[in-house]
């Protein structure tokens, strides 16, 4: 099992640095179902996140080291930074995604800071992610079935995307 943090955010501003009560309510996000469980097999909770992005919901992660070592040295390499979440989790022990009850960490930054920025640089990534469900699915052979129609539903949001011009799916704020 690899385990994520639920996504904790302080706001600033950009001439002021957060200056509020430790103690108010902090509100965190998640990249798992809202009213749903919060441990899932590790391509169910793929597939979701690429359906309807949730992107950066996550405040750390725990993550076997042997996956970040697959990934450093496995094949196709990984490139960027985007995605890396996913990756990491697709290491060939692991089998289900869990969110942690509480963040690892707070992150403080503006409420206007552009996320969809990171939606657009991280779908360029997608080719590589499907390389690393491939990988995976060789050694999981019972996530093919999962494996294909996360593929078909990828593919077929991606030509009405180009194809007729159909705008991305926006990300969803799933309030814990």
């Amino acid at each position: 099992t690899v385990y994520f943090g639920p996504w904790a955010m302080r706001h600033e501003s950009p001439e002021q640095v957060w200056q509020g009560d430790e103690g108010d309510e902090l509100p965190v996000w998640t990249s798992f179902p809202q009213n749903g469980p919060t441990r899932l097999p590790l391509l169910t909770w793929i597939q979701d996140q690429l359906e309807q992005p949730t992107y950066m919901q996550m405040s750390g992660s725990l993550i076997p080291f042997r996956n970040y070592q697959e990934l450093r040295h496995g094949k196709p390499t990984k490139t960027g930074p985007m995605r890396i979440e996913m990756a990491t989790a697709l290491g060939s022990n692991s089998v289900y995604a869990e969110e942690l009850n509480e963040p690892v960490s707070i992150i403080y930054g503006r409420s206007d800071s552009d996320r969809a920025s990171y939606g657009r640089s991280a779908r360029k990534e997608d080719i590589h992610l499907m390389a690393w469900m491939v990988r995976y699915s060789t050694k999981h052979p019972r996530t093919l079935r999962r494996l294909i129609l996360i593929t078909q539903g990828h593919l077929v949001r991606q030509l009405r995307r180009f194809v007729l011009g159909e705008a991305p799916a926006q990300e969803e704020w799933r309030v814990r």
